[in-house]
């Protein structure tokens, strides 16, 4: 079954364009318009494998969606696409951004992100 990439842009240009390319290569895309649809589908029973998470969103914006997972508990391996210069800080600060993709977006930038996301290993549980 090949991994499921919700992709979460106001534009649907762009939205569109993402999920294109991702799905050409093999990946199956869900796409999301703004963080509260984002939030239902990170919350149902079969959550995707990663995130594409425009941080500018009306409503819940990137980061609010993001500090509401950690709330909740949940680890979405999410690749941050911005428009507004570096987001280090904000990336730094949430362990579950493994990427970040400045605006205008490069394609294949993205795929790379997304493939080494996907492929980064979950930390052994600590035993005790």
């Amino acid at each position: 079954m090949p991994p499921t990439i919700l992709v979460v842009e106001d534009d649907p240009i762009h939205r569109e364009l993402m999920c294109e390319l991702l799905e050409e290569h093999g990946y199956t895309c869900i796409r999301a318009e703004d963080g509260r649809r984002a939030l239902d589908v990170l919350s149902a029973d079969a959550p995707p494998d990663a995130v594409v998470l425009d941080v500018v969103l009306p409503g819940l914006n990137g980061h609010e969606l993001l500090q509401e997972l950690e709330a909740r508990g949940q680890r979405a391996k999410v690749v941050v696409v911005s428009g507004f210069g570096p987001v280090s800080r904000f990336a730094d600060r949430l362990p579950q951004v493994k990427a970040v993709v400045q605006k205008p977006v490069d394609l294949h930038a993205l795929l790379s992100a997304v493939q080494s996301c996907l492929e980064e290993k979950e930390p052994a549980p600590a035993s005790g």
